[in-house]
């Protein structure tokens, strides 16, 4: 499970439940736009921009979480934490990879021996999220793309699993480092 982020030391209650919120509401609001598209009411662009506002949230909130850990003697060293952050990096790099075409390239935990270094690679793949984003066309947000990991997540829900777009897996990883975030 997640939710680790909002009950340690130094990390306000509120603000974890204001960035879920937040989160909550722009992931609504792709939503609507996803429907407007299909109808014809909306452009591709603007889901797209909603799309950017969606990965601009992600990256403020896990930056405003890594500001409160850096900060605090007892998270900097609680290997708990340190994981949880390296699984919600990988997963944001492993995704800008599968976009790009590329097979996911995983890094062992062992490779951030200081916070800091983890940290920083985090704000890598973010980076990476918001290049890819901006320049990717919007119409092209609608293609399928094939997750290397899906078989063990079929295997594992004992269902076949259909490939999702590539703009769901975008508004997939904000979501997923917002239920680790709490």
């Amino acid at each position: 499970g997640g939710f680790f982020f909002a009950s340690f030391e130094g990390v306000a209650q509120h603000g974890a439940q204001a960035s879920f919120k937040k989160t909550k509401a722009l992931v609504e609001k792709v939503g609507t736009l996803e429907k407007q598209v299909a109808e014809g009411k909306t452009t591709p662009a603007e889901l797209q921009k909603a799309r950017k506002e969606l990965a601009s949230h992600m990256e403020w909130a896990d930056a405003c979480v890594w500001e409160a850990v850096l900060r605090s003697d007892s998270a900097r060293t609680d290997s708990r934490i340190l994981m949880w952050f390296h699984h919600i990096h990988t997963v944001q790099h492993a995704f800008v990879q599968v976009w790009r075409g590329e097979p996911p390239q995983f890094r062992d935990p062992t490779a951030f021996p200081d916070p800091a270094d983890l940290c920083r690679w985090g704000r890598e793949g973010h980076a990476e999220v918001r290049a890819f984003l901006s320049q990717v066309a919007p119409e092209a947000v609608a293609r399928e793309v094939r997750l290397p990991w899906a078989g063990e997540i079929a295997k594992t829900a004992n269902r076949q699993l259909t490939n999702p777009t590539l703009g769901h897996t975008a508004m997939q990883v904000s979501m997923h480092s917002a239920h680790h975030r709490g």
